[in-house]
């Protein structure tokens, strides 16, 4: 008995039919050799030449769907609120750039998203077609840090620890200034740690760096100094915190002892006057009560 032909074989059959195509497929292996002739021909037919019309007609464009990374606003304005500086926000573009997770034309509109105001104007002025690369040269040549090395390094061997830094503020505007100028060359990646750990050191002010002064003796990387004076700073300022403030009534007993003396003062001052008032009135009583000489 006949095998009943099922309907997605007939479906089959009928696509067969409209793309005018006739399988040979007596035996199993005549239809592989026919897939197999048919994958064939259809290679050659790719790797035959176009023609001219052919090359002419524009191609869509595909773009995988993917979700759009989110980069720090930056809008060249340095006085806005919570403003992303250009490094920073040049180190997140590099790290997306870096890592081929996402495709050029995905991070070119994560970029154009993330500017605002001048830095938006300035990619507008480029063009649609501008690549990330001529879009980041751009950006560098209005936004860029352009001091001098030799004005970097000298704020960098004189900077001071500030009243109102801790350890890890000081630390961390130290390394910024470094930075800069290693962005420019002029420090080598194998003098930064040494820089670091001693300019750090000698910026501390006057009496932290006097408690500190055997750690950084005995330590050589300057992440693991600053993490021991920054131990040393907190506990310094738990000690501090535990000492006893003294009492209102003693912070006031000096000035009550002033108040009580001026008092005193005041006293004896009445009292004298008080005297020298009764002595008065004694005299006046005196010279009334004394006889009075007739003359003949």
């Amino acid at each position: 008995m006949a095998e009943q032909v099922t309907e997605e074989e007939l479906r089959m059959l009928k696509s067969f039919r409209e793309l005018g195509l006739t399988p040979k497929a007596d035996t199993k292996e005549d239809l592989e050799r026919w897939i197999h002739s048919q994958c064939i021909k259809e290679e050659e037919a790719d790797s035959r030449p176009h023609s001219k019309e052919d090359q002419d007609r524009p191609r869509p464009r595909t773009l995988a769907l993917s979700r759009t990374p989110q980069i720090s606003v930056f809008s060249g304005n340095p006085q806005g609120d919570k403003q992303t500086t250009f490094d920073l926000w040049k180190f997140e573009v590099r790290c997306l750039m870096e890592y081929s997770v996402y495709d050029e034309p995905v991070i070119l509109e994560a970029i154009r998203r993330s500017l605002k105001g001048e830095a938006a104007r300035i990619a507008m002025r480029l063009g649609i077609s501008a690549t990330v690369k001529e879009l980041l040269t751009k950006l560098e040549s209005v936004f860029r840090n352009v001091q001098a090395g030799e004005r970097l390094l000298a704020a960098f061997y004189g900077a001071k620890q500030e009243s109102a830094e801790d350890v890890t503020q000081w630390s961390c505007r130290l390394e910024d200034l470094l930075a800069k100028a290693q962005d420019l060359g002029r420090v080598r990646p194998m003098e930064v740690d040494e820089m670091l750990r001693v300019m750090f050191y000698t910026g501390l002010r006057q009496e932290l760096k006097d408690r500190t002064g055997h750690k950084f003796d005995t330590i050589q990387k300057f992440d693991e100094l600053r993490s021991a004076i920054r131990q040393i700073e907190q506990d310094s300022s738990c000690q501090a915190s535990k000492v006893k403030p003294i009492s209102k009534a003693a912070q006031q007993a000096p000035n009550d002892v002033d108040e009580l003396r001026a008092q005193v003062l005041q006293l004896a001052t009445e009292l004298e006057s008080v005297k020298q008032k009764k002595g008065s009135l004694q005299t006046m009583v005196t010279i009334r009560t004394l006889p009075t000489i007739k003359t003949s």
